[in-house]
């Protein structure tokens, strides 16, 4: 028997396991259910390169989710194909890691649980200046926490999709745990 899943309809916690999934309920066709880990694979697809024009969607009506690359990815013809698609019908945009509140915010966060006082002034130093990121992540790894630092941001970034999607009234399997496998044992491999 597999693991009981979480299902959201709105405010709603439901649980069930794969089986009662697959089975076919009227249901079905009134609500659209998103894999959570589907919509955080998209929005890290696209916010890998937001910069140069990618962006992701979700159709609530139909359960389709897609991701709009950028020139520098894809040719022309692809994007005026995804983007055809998305002209017809009732499609919302993924937030960006801004509008989540994923950026500068989690990164104190973080020196707030993990690293000692001291070392937020030197850290928002960092970010006064070109090459923030790149500084961060250096002092990351003179500390040993880089992995850490991926985990805390995996964890927020779940937990902020999670919300929005919850605000827009979105249903969505929470099926986040098969996120937080993969990613230990991808790291366990290094």
């Amino acid at each position: 028997m597999s693991e009981p899943r979480k299902i959201v309809l709105s405010k709603t916690r439901i649980t069930c396991n794969k089986e009662m999934l697959s089975a076919r309920f009227s249901i079905e066709s009134e609500i659209q259910l998103f894999s959570l880990k589907t919509i955080f694979e998209a929005y890290e697809t696209a916010e890998f390169s937001r910069q140069c024009g990618s962006y992701a969607v979700i159709n609530p009506d139909d359960g389709r989710v897609l991701v709009i690359p950028s020139e520098l990815v894809a040719d022309f013809n692809e994007i005026q194909e995804l983007e055809s698609q998305i002209s017809n019908g009732h499609w919302i945009e993924l937030p960006t890691r801004n509008e989540l509140d994923l950026g500068k915010s989690l990164v104190f966060q973080f020196v707030g649980l993990y690293l000692e006082p001291k070392d937020k002034d030197r850290v928002e130093r960092y970010f006064s200046r070109r090459g923030g990121y790149r500084k961060w992540k250096a002092l990351l790894i003179e500390r040993g926490l880089e992995q850490k630092w991926y985990r805390f941001e995996m964890d927020s970034t779940v937990t902020a999709l999670k919300d929005w999607l919850h605000r827009n009234d979105i249903a969505f399997i929470d099926d986040s745990d098969d996120l937080f496998v993969n990613n230990e044992q991808l790291e366990l491999s290094h």
